[in-house]
């Protein structure tokens, strides 16, 4: 007999084979969990504890329902209903929820108790919500919190089904947005105001809650973070049929193609092969920067599966394929205008890399293959597997070498410190390939007698723009230089290629920088 007044049988010190609490009859304990579906029943008269006229049932819904033993159980018979062990209606006020491991009230992320010392009287909201505009403008004022788990029955004001991922976008959007519901089973994403009422956990279903929650008053969790899904690695084989469409090979590992959501979400699913050493640090380190990551030209990461041994990715899937194939496999290059905004979309994701994260990070494998183009043929970059991050103290680091031949720069063979200035040295390159769309190989076989003067030669086929032709070459000039101090910041190559700044003539780049 238990201090809680569970009477308990064991086989062996560690396993129960029955316990009262699992077969209530007429009387509940402080503290006992009712599962689904059992029933306690009325004693007869205070002395006579043979069966009574009612019985209480444990509904699926958690509701404790009192019926006559005699009727049918049917919602009109019902004599007396409660979810005071389980919800907030008559336990625990509003903007709470009980949990069910205990019957204790808890606020929701971002509230505190009106009365901290009775944990039954609701929960207000501690801070304070500025007007909003514009969600995305307003981002600096609050974050979000979730908790698994948690669901409630008050009706929303918008219901949609849709991803987890664009469920928190459409949060983040959404000026009106106080929490969010998401349902993986059904794959719904409903939004509320506050006021909530009758919030419990439930931990057999799969609900995610979003909060809404001030910044500087309570934790502040990555944005990204709660985006992430953790799959199984059926589901993935599942998904992308059995690893059948390869896409191509990425750092550590190939890309495949697969569906999720009854084929409603195609995603690339990215299969790491060596996992012994750098494969796991691969996993880990890619899961740190794009989990904290969150930008326009930025590949998004969906979710992931850590099972055993097995290591997977799932991005977005990109239906355009690469810059790569749009430069060298395409039957004709992008016009000027195009070129020039590939070029600055490009820049603009590297930059945000370098200098707009909390912590610094470093690519390390820059190249055309890695920038990948979506429906609209804006600008994502990928793989981050190759990714160093910096700490905040430091602007140099020290590593193994990485990243594709003939991207690399020149530092990597040298044994000196890595900085953000080798992910400008690949930049520069590729700014090449854009101008010339062809692999830089190619452009560095011409003599220089065949250039001199005559850069548009170079382009074949088409007419040229020479006043960007121009610009872009002087830029990448720049990028290339053998020293990394003379090599301009990203931000400068921004602020380069967008007309802020004016671009004075550089350098010669050594022969070692264009090898």
């Amino acid at each position: 007999m238990l201090d809680s007044g569970n009477f308990v049988i064991y086989n062996n010190p560690s396993n129960v084979i029955w316990q009262s609490f699992d077969s209530p009859t007429d009387t509940l304990a402080v503290g006992q969990h009712v599962l689904n579906y059992k029933e306690l029943v009325s004693s007869e008269s205070p002395v006579d504890h043979s069966s009574g006229r009612f019985h209480v049932v444990m509904q699926g819904d958690r509701y404790l329902v009192a019926y006559d033993v005699n009727s049918t159980n049917a919602d009109t018979d019902a004599y007396w209903s409660t979810n005071a062990l389980t919800e907030s209606n008559g336990l625990c006020g509003f903007n709470s929820y009980c949990t069910i491991e205990q019957p204790v009230c808890r606020c929701f992320p971002g509230t505190d108790y009106v009365d901290s010392t009775n944990q039954s009287s609701g929960c207000e909201r501690n801070f304070k919500e500025e007007w909003c505009k514009d969600a995305k403008e307003n981002l600096s004022s609050f974050t979000f919190k979730s908790i698994d788990h948690l669901y409630w029955q008050d009706p929303p004001y918008f219901q949609v089904t849709m991803e987890v991922a664009d469920c928190n976008m459409s949060c983040l959007e959404d000026c009106d947005y106080e929490v969010a519901l998401y349902d993986f089973d059904q794959g719904t994403c409903t939004k509320q105001k506050l006021p909530l009422m009758y919030a419990w956990t439930v931990p057999e279903k799969s609900f995610r809650a979003f909060f809404k929650v001030g910044v500087g008053l309570t934790t502040v969790f990555t944005k990204r973070n709660l985006l992430l899904r953790p799959f199984s690695y059926k589901e993935m084989k599942r998904a992308t049929n059995g690893f059948k469409e390869e896409l191509g090979k990425g750092s550590f590992g190939a890309f495949y193609k697969g569906t999720l959501y009854r084929g409603k979400r195609v995603v690339a699913v990215k299969r790491l092969e060596k996992l012994l050493n750098e494969g796991e640090r691969e996993f880990h380190a890619e899961m740190r920067v794009i989990g904290a990551t969150n930008h326009r030209h930025l590949v998004r990461l969906l979710g992931f599966c850590a099972e055993a041994s097995k290591r997977l990715l799932v991005y977005d899937y990109m239906s355009n394929g690469s810059l790569a194939d749009l430069l060298f496999r395409s039957e004709r290059c992008p016009d000027w205008n195009e070129r020039m905004r590939i070029a600055l979309e490009t820049a603009r994701g590297i930059l945000y890399l370098h200098e707009e994260c909390d912590t610094p990070i470093i690519h390390c494998d820059i190249k055309p293959q890695n920038i990948l183009m979506d429906d609209f043929w804006a600008v994502k970059i990928s793989d981050f597997g190759l990714a160093k991050l910096l700490m905040p103290d430091q602007t140099r680091t020290f590593t193994v070498i990485r990243g594709t031949r003939g991207y690399m720069a020149p530092e990597w063979h040298k044994g000196t410190p890595i900085s953000v200035k080798a992910d400008v040295y690949s930049y520069g390159i590729i700014l090449l390939e854009i101008v010339f769309c062809c692999r830089h190989i190619d452009v560095y076989a011409s003599t220089p007698e065949a250039i001199d003067g005559e850069l548009d030669k170079l382009v074949l086929g088409e007419e040229v723009n020479k006043w960007l032709l121009e610009k872009l070459v002087k830029v990448s000039l720049w990028c290339i230089q053998d020293e990394p101090a003379l090599r301009p910041s990203m931000k400068s190559v921004v602020m380069m290629l967008d007309g802020t700044t004016e671009i004075s003539v550089s350098p010669c780049p050594t022969t070692t920088a264009t090898v």
